[in-house]
């Protein structure tokens, strides 16, 4: 199967709370008399995503349509921006940047009237295999900020962060959700987390009008983990 993959910027469509958890998709074995008990888990854990979104009005209503529209409930996949609301701002991070545009040195912007924009991003030091729960980062293109329960992305996989030993180029990052891929020095971490979803059901992201022209959408997700995903 060949799925196309639909941009999802949930800041965009004002996503008002967020759920992103872990399914490791443990199987529990027989009860024990001891009270002890056994979990198998599976072998391809993925990320549960629940978010709600503000009331939509008649322009965000037809924007929303056709997002959902170009999925065909689960045969295409999202990449959804998680947009944690807890990721370090550029001011936590020591940087004078907002988040805005930037142009070019004479002020100028592209012609469509768009500029530059800045990542909040990080270089990956070492090689490290599939399976792996930590990788070396350069903390210092973060301001040395990134830490527990920070949400990132390395190549549209997600991870959340456990703990950081170290700064700078001597920076340890653990994390949760072991890595789904290989990486080497040329990938980095994105703290602008993305995530390719498909929706959990055929009909999820209904927005059902209301009177006065609104609509209130849910969205639950489930990522994509399995064959064609590279």
């Amino acid at each position: 199967m060949t799925r196309k993959i639909i941009e999802l910027d949930t800041r965009y469509f004002w996503a008002t709370s967020f759920d992103w958890q872990i399914d490791w998709r443990g199987n529990a074995g027989q009860p024990g008399v001891t009270g002890a008990g056994q979990v198998v888990f599976g072998n391809q854990p993925r990320w549960i995503g629940r978010v709600d979104f503000a009331t939509f009005r008649r322009d965000k209503i037809r924007s929303w349509r056709g997002v959902i529209d170009q999925v065909y409930g689960r045969y295409n996949a999202l990449r959804v921006k998680v947009r944690d609301p807890l990721r370090p701002t550029w001011a936590e991070m020591g940087s004078a940047y907002t988040g805005g545009a930037i142009y070019h040195g004479d002020g100028s912007s592209f012609s469509d009237g768009s500029g530059y924009a800045q990542g909040v991003t990080a270089p990956i030091l070492e090689t490290a295999s599939r399976g792996a729960t930590s990788i070396r980062i350069d903390g210092d293109y973060l301001g040395n900020f990134i830490s527990m329960g920070h949400f990132f992305s390395i190549n549209d996989w997600l991870y959340r962060a456990t703990g950081i030993e170290g700064r700078g180029e001597d920076a340890l990052l653990h994390f949760a959700m072991p890595l789904r891929r290989a990486v080497t020095p040329d990938d980095e971490i994105n703290l602008d987390a993305t995530c390719i979803c498909a929706l959990e059901g055929d009909l999820e992201g209904a927005s059902r009008v209301e009177p006065a022209d609104i609509a209130r959408v849910k969205l639950s997700l489930v990522e994509w983990v399995g064959p064609g995903r590279e």
